[in-house]
């Protein structure tokens, strides 16, 4: 996965060439992602599901979220990557064999494995969540609240309307509450969980330290507290129905598990360098 720092010779090129680099490939990957997000992002119309116009789960008041997109992308991106490059250190430096020239320089490879391979499969879990809002078109729990039909929710006796009936003026918004599985929130979360559980369950194989190993114990059941957490809200926020975020949770599952489990890993690669 990482094109540019593959090509180097780790032995003979400079610590700062490599750094540039490892630098360079993860830049370069949350670009191509960036843009592909963009580009699946409204590819696809959304599906026009018909309404009861006095449908109770439909009718949850609008709330703001408790965990935030941007805090979402933080803790799910950032920890990950940041644990990453802290236990990669501590693998090689805690072994005198294993340190001597170009100890850096591998360990900036071994980041760069896991970070690119980490990258890729979470872009692959978002453009699937994605398409899948897009395709099934579920109505958020909040709905009615944000599409403000145009008769009285309180007394029209099961009328079917259709988006047409919406009188909300943001497109963004209504487009917004018509996107309601599966639940991105519960995809990245199980997603970075089950990245982690993984990752640092090799590690521990081989580092082999009872500190280590108590130390990978406690930041997995927090990390999973924080996945229960991200999942919970998103159903007390009124943003998503239970099986949206079962469906989240399920998606988030079997990519990690379809990515981080297959032969010939990037991940096992970037072990192997260490």
């Amino acid at each position: 996965m990482a094109i540019l720092l593959r090509r180097l010779h780790l032995e003979t090129a400079s610590t700062l060439v490599c750094l540039l680099c490892a630098c360079l490939d993860i830049v370069c990957v949350l670009l191509a992602g960036y843009f592909c997000v963009a580009f699946f992002n409204g590819l696809f119309p959304t599906r026009d599901r018909p309404f009861l116009c006095d449908d109770p789960t439909l009718m949850k008041p609008f709330k703001p979220n408790t965990i935030s997109v941007r805090f979402l992308l933080a803790v799910c991106l950032g920890f990950p990557l940041l644990l990453s490059l802290v236990v990669e250190s501590l693998s090689r430096l805690s072994s005198a064999t294993r340190r001597g020239p170009g100890w850096l320089k591998r360990i900036l490879a071994s980041v760069t494995y896991i970070s690119m391979e980490y990258i890729v499969g979470f872009l692959a879990d978002v453009i699937i969540m994605l398409v899948g809002k897009s395709y099934f078109g579920v109505l958020r729990p909040h709905f009615l609240d944000v599409c403000q039909p145009n008769v009285d929710v309180n007394n029209c006796e099961g009328k079917m309307l259709t988006v047409e009936s919406c009188t909300q003026k943001s497109y963004r918004e209504l487009e917004s509450a018509r996107h309601s599985f599966p639940s991105g929130h519960a995809s990245a979360a199980v997603y970075s969980f089950m990245f982690l559980t993984f990752y640092l369950t090799q590690r521990r194989k081989q580092i082999r330290n009872r500190y280590v190993s108590c130390l990978c114990h406690v930041i997995l059941a927090t990390y999973f507290v924080w996945a229960v957490v991200c999942c919970v809200s998103r159903v007390t926020d009124n943003w998503h129905h239970w099986t949206d975020v079962l469906g989240g949770c399920i998606e988030g599952f079997v990519i990690s598990c379809l990515l981080f489990k297959r032969r010939g890993s990037s991940i096992r690669t970037a072990m192997m360098l260490s």
